[in-house]
């Protein structure tokens, strides 16, 4: 297998929301918008000894690897597996998805 090219960037995590519409606001402006598909998916990928954990933050799909380049390649296919026969726009993405990745390490 071939070695993966990389680019390292900021973090991604999704900000939590703290505040939602009341039943009244909800009524009054017909509830939050319909949300649009998007093409990428984020995960955070870290490591645990000589193992690699991959966690995709949009969608319900964690793998794992022994090296960097196994786990994405895990991740890429338990992404494929987990939306085989399945309709993308109900998890909130779109085909073709892109792939973000965000490794992060337990330096002390």
């Amino acid at each position: 297998m071939a070695r993966g090219r990389y680019r390292l960037v900021p973090r991604y995590r999704p900000a939590k929301r703290t505040t939602s519409l009341t039943r009244e606001a909800r009524s009054t402006y017909g509830g939050p918008p319909a949300a649009v598909p998007k093409h990428s998916v984020h995960a955070v990928i870290s490591r645990s000894g000589r193992w690699c954990a991959a966690e995709c933050l949009e969608l319900a799909v964690v793998t794992q690897g022994r090296t960097l380049d196994e786990t994405v390649a895990n991740l890429k296919g338990a992404i494929h597996l987990h939306l085989e026969d399945e309709d993308a726009t109900a998890f909130g993405v779109a085909l073709p998805i892109t792939l973000h990745v965000v490794y992060e390490d337990d330096v002390a």
